[in-house]
């Protein structure tokens, strides 16, 4: 059984990584644009400071910043995070992913992208 891996499941070396990588904001104050969830006030960013994670659906072309914000939410809450991509992952791959959080016991963040 092959998993989908992206440079989101590695800890990718600096100097190695792609240059979007490197570049991709960091906090919520690095995020153009996305002010419902940016801001201060927000509910996401309320959840953040929390500590948790919660089931979302982000929504949008490519490049608007949907994989870094399901990034930041994993690294807030302190959880792992998965990275599929839902045009090649199938059933076999989302249930290897549940199954490998419900063997280690714990909260998981599967992002299909």
């Amino acid at each position: 059984m092959t998993r989908q891996v992206s440079f989101l499941d590695e800890k990718v070396s600096e100097i190695t990584a792609p240059l979007a990588h490197r570049m991709r904001p960091k906090s919520l104050q690095d995020v153009a644009g996305q002010p419902d969830l940016t801001r201060k006030d927000s509910w996401f960013a309320a959840m953040m400071a929390e500590g948790r994670a919660i089931s979302c659906i982000f929504w949008g072309p490519p490049g608007v910043g949907k994989t870094t914000l399901a990034t930041m939410m994993a690294d807030a809450a302190g959880l792992p995070f998965s990275h599929l991509s839902a045009v090649s992952a199938g059933k076999a791959e989302v249930q290897a992913v549940v199954k490998q959080a419900k063997q280690q016991g714990q909260t998981w963040l599967l992002f299909l992208d």
